[in-house]
């Protein structure tokens, strides 16, 4: 009965442990998806030029919040759906709802912006490649994705 216990305590510990993550990746992960729900949108009504310009903020902070999660070069996959929980619950309600997209893509700008511009002149590296060119790299995958040239 003790081992169940301090498998439980342990089990339970390490859960805690791996899905921490700060408000600035929470932040970071709900705007990405504001930007990249916005692109998809914005694609759909034949706006590519707006649609690049969400998909390179969404690369801007998809980049940023990888810099802030990683651990010796890893970013664990519990973090990454740690960080995007709410916007699953959002989506629904962005699909009925165009103001509230457009009032999320303000707050996105004036909070989630800054927090990535802060991670690029920190000079960080991740995967032996600085901001710029993790962003770069991504943007143009996101792209490719959405079907954009």
């Amino acid at each position: 009965m003790r081992l169940k216990i301090i498998i439980a305590s342990l089990f339970i510990v390490i859960q805690a442990h791996a899905v921490q993550v700060t408000d600035e990746n929470k932040k970071l992960g709900f705007c990405e998806f504001v930007y990249f729900y916005s692109a998809q949108s914005a694609q759909m009504q034949n706006n590519e030029g707006l649609a690049k310009s969400y998909l390179r903020r969404a690369s801007m902070l998809t980049v940023a919040n990888f810099m802030l999660m990683e651990q010796d070069g890893v970013i664990s996959n519990e973090k990454i759906k740690a960080t995007r929980a709410e916007s699953l619950l959002i989506k629904p309600k962005f699909d009925i709802n165009a103001k509230l997209v457009l009032s999320e893509l303000a707050k996105c700008d004036s909070n989630s912006l800054p927090i990535a511009s802060k991670i690029r002149d920190s000079n960080k590296k991740l995967w032996n490649k600085n901001y710029d060119e993790l962003q770069q790299e991504l943007f143009n995958q996101n792209l490719l994705t959405l079907g954009i040239k």
